[in-house]
C-alpha cells in the first residue's frame, strides 16, 4: 500500500523506493482527518514555495560537476535538514502530540495525533522530546519516534525522476506554451507523464500524441521511478495472492468445521434420544411421587385451615369484647368531659356577671367623683392648648439638655402632668382639669388663656400633640 506525505506544497509518497511529489501552486492535498479510511493516508504540514522551487531546480539542474543521482540525493538531504519522518518501526499507527515537553503523566496534555510515515517540520530537537509541526498541529513528540537527516532522505529514496500527475480530468495539452495555441490532446485525471522541460508557468511533457505543454496550475510534479512502480505492482500481486490463499484456507476450514459439526450433531441426536427416554421415565416416577406428596399436603392444608378458622373465630370474639369495653369507656369519658364543659361554662358565666357588676360599680363611683369634682371646680374659660419639650426649639436659652427638667416654679417637670401657665392667672402649684385630666401648674407659659403641656425631652412627641382649644377648670 502506498502512503503520501503531504508537506504543504510538497508531497512525499512512500513506497519501497519512496516518491516525492511537488505541487507547483501550493498545497494540493487534504488533511489527515479529511481522508480517514482511504488506502492512501495524507498528512498536511507546511513548506515555503521557495523550498519547492529549490527542490525542483536542483532536480532539473544536473550540472556543476554532479551526476543526476548525486543531485537528487543532495536535494533530499537538504530538504530533510529541518524535517523528520514518523518512524514506523517505533509506532504502528500514530504518535501523540503533546502541549509541552514534560514526563509527568498528570501534566501531559495531548493536543493531536500524527500518523506513522508522516513527514514533519522540526523546530527544536532534544534528547527526549522534539518540537514538530504537521499542518495545524504543533507540539512535542518523543524523539525516539522520529527519523532525521540522511536516514530520512534514504527512506524516501534516490532513484526517482520527475513526472507530472494530472489533477483534473480532460486537462488540455497545448502544442506551444500559449493558451491560444492548438490543443494537441486532453489528459485524464491521475495519469502521469515524463517531464521534458519546465519554466515559470508551463511544463513540457511526453504524451501518446507526442510532446505537449501543460499549465503548471493544472498538474502536480513528483519524483518517481520505474523500480518503485514495479515494486508496488509486485507487492500488490503478493497481497492479492496472499488474500486468495487465506480465502481458500478459510473455505477449507469452514468445510472441515461443517463436517465436524454434522458428525457432532448426529452423535448428539443419538445421545439426546436415550436421554429423552430416561428423562420421560424419571418424569413419570416423579409425577407419581408428586401426586402422593400433593395429596398429603392437601390433607395437611385442610387441617391447618380448620385450626386457623377456629383461632380466627376465637380472636373475633375477643376483639368484639374489647371493642365493647372500649366503646363503654369512650361513652363514660364523653359524659365526663360534657359535665366538665358545662361546669366551666357556668363558672365563666358567673365570672362575667361578677365583672359586669364590678364595672357598673366603678362607673358609678367615677360618676360620683366627677360630680363631686365638678362641685369643687371653678371654670376658668376656654384656653388655647399647646405642647412643648425641653429642647432648644421649644425652650431656647432655658434648654439644659438634661433628662431632669426643673420648671420656673422650682418643681421637677413630669411629662403629661406638668403645664406652663401665666402665674398671674393660674398660680404655681394649682391643679387644673383639661378634658377630664388633672394637670399641675409648674412652669411659666406664654401668656393669658394659654396652657403649654410638657411632653418630655422628645420634640417629635411635642409636635405630635398639636394645638387645640379646650375648657379649663381650676380644681379646688
Amino acid at each position: 500500500m502506498r502512503k503520501k506525505y503531504i508537506i504543504g506544497s510538497m508531497v512525499l509518497v512512500a513506497t519501497a523506493a519512496a516518491v516525492v511529489t511537488i505541487s507547483a501552486n501550493g498545497i494540493s492535498g487534504n488533511t489527515a482527518s479529511d481522508i480517514t479510511g482511504s488506502s492512501e493516508i495524507a498528512y498536511e504540514t507546511t513548506i515555503e514555495e521557495s523550498e519547492a522551487k529549490l527542490a525542483i531546480s536542483e532536480k532539473n539542474t544536473v550540472g556543476a560537476g554532479k551526476s543526476s543521482e548525486e543531485s537528487e540525493e543532495d536535494a533530499l538531504k537538504e530538504y530533510f535538514e529541518d524535517k523528520a519522518i514518523i518512524d514506523t518501526n517505533m509506532v504502528k499507527k500514530y504518535v501523540k502530540v503533546y502541549e509541552s515537553d514534560v514526563d509527568d503523566k498528570e501534566d501531559e496534555v495531548v493536543i493531536g495525533k500524527i500518523n506513522a510515515d508522516t513527514v514533519v517540520t522540526v523546530s527544536q530537537v532534544g534528547e527526549k522530546w522534539t518540537r514538530v509541526r504537521s499542518g495545524s498541529v504543533k507540539g512535542w513528540v518523543r524523539t525516539q519516534n522520529l527519523i532525521f537527516g540522511d536516514e530520512a532522505a534514504k527512506k524516501v529514496g534516490k532513484d526517482a525522476e520527475f513526472k507530472v500527475v494530472i489533477q483534473e480530468n480532460k486537462t488540455k495539452a497545448y502544442k506551444e506554451a500559449d493558451i491560444n495555441s492548438e490543443v494537441v490532446t486532453t489528459l485524464k485525471e491521475e495519469t502521469s507523464h515524463k517531464v521534458k522541460e519546465k519554466n515559470e508557468n508551463w511544463i513540457k511533457v511526453s504524451t501518446d500524441d507526442g510532446n505537449a505543454y501543460l499549465r503548471l496550475n493544472n498538474v502536480t510534479l513528483k519524483w518517481t521511478s520505474e523500480k518503485a512502480e514495479a515494486e508496488k505492482e509486485s507487492r500488490e500481486a503478493e497481497e492479492k495472492a496472499s488474500k486468495e490463499a487465506e480465502a481458500k484456507k478459510a473455505k477449507e476450514e469452514e468445510s472441515k468445521k461443517a463436517a465436524e459439526s454434522k458428525a457432532a450433531e448426529e452423535s448428539w441426536l443419538a445421545e439426546s434420544k436415550a436421554q429423552k427416554e430416561a428423562a420421560e421415565e424419571a418424569s413419570r416416577q416423579a409425577a407419581e411421587a408428586a401426586a402422593a406428596q400433593a395429596a398429603a399436603e392437601e390433607a395437611s392444608r385442610q387441617a391447618a385451615a380448620q385450626a386457623a378458622a377456629e383461632e380466627a373465630s376465637r380472636q373475633a370474639a375477643a376483639q368484639a369484647a374489647a371493642e365493647e369495653a372500649s366503646r363503654q369507656a369512650a361513652a363514660e369519658e364523653a359524659a365526663r368531659q360534657a359535665a366538665a364543659q358545662a361546669a366551666a361554662e357556668e363558672a365563666a358565666r358567673q365570672a362575667a356577671a361578677q365583672a359586669a357588676a364590678e364595672e357598673a360599680a366603678r362607673q358609678a363611683a367615677a360618676q360620683a367623683a366627677a360630680q363631686q369634682a365638678a362641685q369643687q371646680q371653678q371654670h376658668l374659660g376656654k384656653f388655647r392648648i399647646t405642647h412643648y419639650c425641653s429642647c432648644p426649639i421649644c425652650c431656647g436659652q432655658w434648654s439644659t439638655g438634661s433628662s431632669t427638667v426643673i420648671g420656673a416654679s422650682g418643681m421637677v417637670l413630669t411629662p403629661g402632668q406638668s403645664i406652663a401657665v401665666n402665674p398671674a392667672q393660674i398660680p404655681y402649684g394649682s391643679k387644673v382639669m383639661i378634658n377630664g385630666q388633672i394637670y399641675i401648674a409648674a412652669d411659666t407659659g406664654v401668656g393669658s388663656n394659654c396652657i403649654d403641656i410638657y411632653t418630655g425631652t422628645n420634640h417629635a412627641v411635642a409636635s405630635a400633640g398639636g394645638m387645640y382649644y379646650a375648657d379649663v377648670y381650676l380644681v379646688k
